[in-house]
């Protein structure tokens, strides 16, 4: 008697276990169809064909003064090739040239020219000409703006955390006397 209870019994487990197997693997294969389905149907279209000129550029961040007499940020398209061999280069020399939007205004003096860069670490210096001086405006606040434009912008690079600017190869200490504070790195 109790062997026929015993034998029932495996039968049973027998037959539960079959079926939980069975239905796992309907389950499992229901799954595996959704999925494949749901992914044959999400192909992406794009709207409009990106060009070969559009593939090369890449966007980068200057910064001017805006109407208020803050910072304001210009977004400029750049051909990643020219960014590669030179970013800082090109980015300063974005900075020179000014604006593009009208509200915004050119914190570089004119007539500066950049001869050249420099990266040590995370320390870019910077060598302007000596117009970069001789034809800044003679307020603190507009030359703290010019420097922090010119860090906040090569700043965009990640790479670069501090500022040194010289003038023709030589350090100088401030614009002006009691002008802004050249002789340090200038950082955030």
């Amino acid at each position: 008697m109790k062997r026929k209870y015993v034998i029932l019994l495996l039968i049973l487990l027998l037959i539960i276990i079959a079926v939980v197997i069975l239905f796992k693997s309907k389950l499992i294969q229901v799954e595996v169809e959704n999925n494949t389905t749901n992914t044959q149907t999400e192909e992406v279209v794009p709207e409009e064909e990106i060009t070969d000129e559009q593939l090369r550029t890449s966007k980068v961040k200057l910064y001017f003064e805006g109407e208020d007499g803050d910072l304001k940020e210009e977004t400029r398209d750049v051909d990643v090739k020219e960014l590669i061999k030179d970013p800082y280069k090109i980015i300063i020399n974005l900075l020179i040239e000014g604006p593009q939007i009208e509200s915004n205004k050119k914190l570089i003096p004119e007539d500066t020219k950049l001869l050249g860069t420099e990266r040590v670490g995370d320390v870019l210096t910077i060598n302007f000409s000596k117009e970069f001086i001789d034809n800044c405006e003679k307020d603190f606040e507009k030359q703290e703006l010019l420097v922090k434009s010119i860090l906040y912008t090569v700043m965009e690079l990640r790479e670069i955390e501090s500022i040194k600017i010289i003038i023709e190869g030589q350090e100088v200490d401030v614009f002006m006397e009691y002008g802004y504070n050249l002789s340090d790195n200038i950082s955030l």
